[in-house]
Protein backbone atom coordinates (compact mmCIF):
# COMPACT_ATOMS: atom_id res chain seq x y z
CA UNK A 1 0.00 0.00 0.00
CA UNK A 2 1.36 3.41 -0.92
CA UNK A 3 0.25 6.86 0.16
CA UNK A 4 1.03 8.58 -3.14
CA UNK A 5 2.71 8.41 -6.50
CA UNK A 6 6.40 9.25 -6.86
CA UNK A 7 5.72 12.53 -8.65
CA UNK A 8 6.05 16.17 -7.65
CA UNK A 9 5.92 17.01 -4.72
CA UNK A 10 6.37 13.49 -3.26
CA UNK A 11 9.59 12.88 -5.18
CA UNK A 12 11.01 16.14 -3.84
CA UNK A 13 10.30 15.04 -0.26
CA UNK A 14 12.03 11.70 -0.80
CA UNK A 15 15.04 13.35 -2.43
CA UNK A 16 15.26 15.96 0.34
CA UNK A 17 15.31 13.21 2.96
CA UNK A 18 17.68 10.76 1.27
CA UNK A 19 20.10 13.02 -0.54
CA UNK A 20 19.98 16.37 1.26
CA UNK A 21 19.48 14.85 4.73
CA UNK A 22 16.42 16.95 5.54
CA UNK A 23 15.15 14.70 8.32
CA UNK A 24 11.98 16.75 8.81
CA UNK A 25 10.80 15.33 5.47
CA UNK A 26 10.34 11.94 7.20
CA UNK A 27 7.76 13.47 9.55
CA UNK A 28 5.85 14.99 6.63
CA UNK A 29 5.97 11.69 4.75
CA UNK A 30 4.65 9.81 7.80
CA UNK A 31 1.84 12.34 8.23
CA UNK A 32 0.80 11.89 4.59
CA UNK A 33 0.89 8.11 5.01
CA UNK A 34 -1.19 8.38 8.19
CA UNK A 35 -3.75 10.69 6.58
CA UNK A 36 -4.16 8.43 3.54
CA UNK A 37 -4.25 5.05 5.29
CA UNK A 38 -7.34 2.96 4.59
CA UNK A 39 -9.39 2.17 7.69
CA UNK A 40 -8.56 -1.27 9.07
CA UNK A 41 -5.63 -1.85 6.71
CA UNK A 42 -3.40 -3.12 9.54
CA UNK A 43 -4.13 -4.92 12.78
CA UNK A 44 -3.81 -2.72 15.86
CA UNK A 45 -1.35 -5.24 17.30
CA UNK A 46 0.90 -5.15 14.21
CA UNK A 47 4.51 -4.08 14.58
CA UNK A 48 6.18 -1.63 12.18
CA UNK A 49 9.44 -2.89 10.70
CA UNK A 50 11.49 -0.38 8.68
CA UNK A 51 13.30 -1.91 5.71
CA UNK A 52 16.92 -2.13 6.87
CA UNK A 53 19.83 -0.58 5.02
CA UNK A 54 23.19 -2.28 4.89
CA UNK A 55 25.27 -0.88 7.80
CA UNK A 56 27.73 0.72 5.36
CA UNK A 57 24.97 2.54 3.49
CA UNK A 58 23.37 3.67 6.75
CA UNK A 59 26.73 4.90 8.01
CA UNK A 60 27.33 6.77 4.77
CA UNK A 61 23.88 8.39 4.77
CA UNK A 62 23.87 8.94 8.51
CA UNK A 63 20.44 7.41 9.05
CA UNK A 64 17.92 4.93 7.67
CA UNK A 65 15.12 6.89 6.03
CA UNK A 66 12.63 4.04 6.54
CA UNK A 67 13.44 3.99 10.26
CA UNK A 68 12.74 7.71 10.55
CA UNK A 69 9.39 7.33 8.78
CA UNK A 70 8.46 4.28 10.88
CA UNK A 71 9.30 6.08 14.13
CA UNK A 72 6.94 8.93 13.21
CA UNK A 73 4.20 6.48 12.20
CA UNK A 74 4.55 4.65 15.53
CA UNK A 75 3.91 7.96 17.31
CA UNK A 76 0.81 8.62 15.20
CA UNK A 77 -0.85 5.21 15.42
CA UNK A 78 -1.40 2.25 17.70
CA UNK A 79 1.58 0.30 16.37
CA UNK A 80 4.90 -0.42 17.98
CA UNK A 81 8.26 -0.10 16.29
CA UNK A 82 10.27 -3.27 15.74
CA UNK A 83 13.92 -2.39 15.29
CA UNK A 84 17.06 -4.49 15.15
CA UNK A 85 15.12 -7.60 14.13
CA UNK A 86 15.97 -7.68 10.43
CA UNK A 87 19.34 -6.94 8.93
CA UNK A 88 20.62 -6.44 5.42
CA UNK A 89 23.62 -8.74 5.56
CA UNK A 90 25.07 -8.02 2.12
CA UNK A 91 26.15 -4.71 0.68
CA UNK A 92 23.97 -4.75 -2.42
CA UNK A 93 24.03 -2.34 -5.33
CA UNK A 94 21.51 0.50 -5.23
CA UNK A 95 18.25 -0.71 -6.76
CA UNK A 96 17.63 2.41 -8.84
CA UNK A 97 18.46 1.82 -12.48
CA UNK A 98 18.29 -1.99 -12.24
CA UNK A 99 15.79 -4.12 -14.16
CA UNK A 100 13.31 -6.33 -12.30
CA UNK A 101 15.47 -9.45 -12.78
CA UNK A 102 18.64 -7.58 -11.78
CA UNK A 103 16.87 -6.35 -8.64
CA UNK A 104 15.85 -9.91 -7.76
CA UNK A 105 19.41 -11.20 -8.17
CA UNK A 106 20.79 -8.20 -6.29
CA UNK A 107 18.63 -8.93 -3.24
CA UNK A 108 18.77 -12.74 -3.18
CA UNK A 109 19.53 -13.75 0.43
CA UNK A 110 20.27 -10.12 1.32
CA UNK A 111 18.27 -10.16 4.58
CA UNK A 112 18.53 -12.10 7.81
CA UNK A 113 16.32 -12.12 10.89
CA UNK A 114 17.61 -12.24 14.45
CA UNK A 115 16.74 -15.57 16.10
CA UNK A 116 13.97 -15.48 18.67
CA UNK A 117 10.25 -14.90 18.86
CA UNK A 118 8.68 -12.57 16.32
CA UNK A 119 5.27 -10.92 16.28
CA UNK A 120 2.65 -12.64 14.15
CA UNK A 121 1.78 -9.41 12.29
CA UNK A 122 4.39 -7.09 10.77
CA UNK A 123 4.02 -4.04 8.52
CA UNK A 124 7.11 -3.30 6.43
CA UNK A 125 7.80 0.43 6.11
CA UNK A 126 9.74 1.94 3.21
CA UNK A 127 10.02 5.26 1.44
CA UNK A 128 9.60 4.21 -2.21
CA UNK A 129 8.53 1.05 -4.02
CA UNK A 130 9.26 0.42 -7.70
CA UNK A 131 9.03 -3.30 -8.43
CA UNK A 132 8.46 -4.51 -4.87
CA UNK A 133 11.58 -6.67 -4.97
CA UNK A 134 13.05 -5.31 -1.74
CA UNK A 135 9.77 -5.78 0.12
CA UNK A 136 9.32 -9.27 -1.35
CA UNK A 137 12.84 -10.34 -0.35
CA UNK A 138 12.39 -9.11 3.21
CA UNK A 139 8.90 -10.62 3.47
CA UNK A 140 10.23 -14.00 2.31
CA UNK A 141 12.91 -13.92 5.00
CA UNK A 142 10.30 -13.04 7.65
CA UNK A 143 7.91 -15.73 6.42
CA UNK A 144 10.67 -18.33 6.67
CA UNK A 145 11.22 -17.14 10.26
CA UNK A 146 7.55 -17.79 11.07
CA UNK A 147 5.79 -14.44 10.67
CA UNK A 148 2.23 -15.12 9.49
CA UNK A 149 0.86 -11.72 8.45
CA UNK A 150 3.22 -9.44 6.51
CA UNK A 151 2.04 -6.24 4.87
CA UNK A 152 3.86 -3.32 3.28
CA UNK A 153 3.22 0.39 3.65
CA UNK A 154 5.29 2.83 1.61
CA UNK A 155 5.23 6.55 1.10
CA UNK A 156 5.43 6.59 -2.71
CA UNK A 157 5.08 4.21 -5.63
CA UNK A 158 7.02 4.90 -8.82
CA UNK A 159 5.27 4.84 -12.20
CA UNK A 160 7.15 1.60 -12.98
CA UNK A 161 5.30 -0.29 -10.21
Amino acid sequence: MSACSYTDPADLLVQALKFRKVRAAARVMAEVMWARRPAGAFADDAWLLPVPLHPWRQWRRGFNQSSLIAAHLARLGPWRLLSGTARRNRRTRAQSGLSRSERRRNLANAFTVKPGPLPSSIVLIDDVVTTGTTLDALALTLRRAGVEDIRAWVFARTPLS
